[in-house]
């Protein structure tokens, strides 16, 4: 990964989704203004993504003064940015692909057709434009139920969940 200077914030569209790629699964989540999200490998994380480079409390996006921000939580891998387009390009020539690496505890503005490496290529996030129209059809039942860091999350807002 070849890194690259701090961006200034986006001016790529709010993002309203993210992607969330964990080695050979993706799913979409909505996201909504009032429900932060933290992402990492302890099941107390909302969203769980089981891979040995991803620390247990990874990174967290939120919404605050009309924009997603991300954080990393000081993990042991980091988290790198990356332009979701450079990613395919990149990957199928081998290339390294170019990043902005967080600083832990800095919230860094985030627009859509954006992307979050978790310390590794195969657990990343992408920011989406919108929520697509096959997210929410309950693909992924081995998905667990977000949990507990920061609240209950409404099971209605995600109908890809199952059971509970």
């Amino acid at each position: 990964m070849a890194d690259r200077n701090p961006s200034t914030p986006p001016q790529t569209p709010i993002p309203r989704a993210v992607r969330v790629l964990d080695g050979g699964r993706a799913y979409v989540l909505p996201l909504s203004p009032d429900r932060p999200l933290v992402f990492g490998r302890a099941d107390r994380a909302d969203v769980v993504i089981p891979q040995h480079r991803v620390s247990r409390l990874h990174g967290m996006l939120w919404w605050e003064d009309g924009q997603w921000l991300f954080r990393d939580l000081g993990s042991a891998n980091g988290s790198f940015v990356y332009a979701v387009g450079d990613f395919e390009r990149h990957e199928a020539a081998g290339d390294d692909l170019p990043v902005e690496g967080l600083r832990e505890g800095e919230g860094r503005p985030m627009g859509a057709a954006e992307g979050v490496l978790l310390g590794t290529r195969d657990a990343r996030l992408e920011l989406l434009p919108e929520v697509p129209p096959e997210a929410g059809d309950g693909a992924d039942p081995l998905l667990p139920k977000p949990q507990g860091l920061i609240g209950d999350m409404p099971t209605e807002m995600f109908g890809w969940l199952r059971g509970g």
